[in-house]
């Protein structure tokens, strides 16, 4: 993945999120600081995730500010399906949950 997981106050992170079968893959971003307050996955947790049963971090990128973070969001969600499984396999293998990776 990109970067370190202890950021300036500007950063954000670009993520994929996924359900237990890999089914579904939602795409969104979140502030560093916003990302230290977590204490785990129910709190990335919105109607959408929940509805999907989406529950495991399988992807993320860290960029600087909200401008570039907003514009690779885009950029990931306008991926086709099967660009995204190949960009989790890439970087994740075996799509595990990568969630204490960022949450410390």
């Amino acid at each position: 993945m990109n970067g370190s997981t202890y950021m300036k106050d500007d950063g954000y992170f670009v993520y994929m999120m996924t359900n237990k079968n890999n089914t579904v893959i939602y795409v969104d971003t979140i502030n560093h600081n916003i990302l230290e307050l977590l204490s785990g996955v129910n709190d990335f947790l919105t109607a959408f995730t929940k509805d999907h049963k989406i529950n495991k971090l399988v992807y993320y990128e860290n960029t600087d500010g909200l401008e570039k973070a907003f514009k690779r969001q885009e950029e990931l969600r306008a991926l086709s399906r099967n660009h995204k499984n190949r960009l989790v396999e890439k970087n994740n293998p075996g799509w595990k949950n990568l969630i204490h990776q960022l949450v410390k």
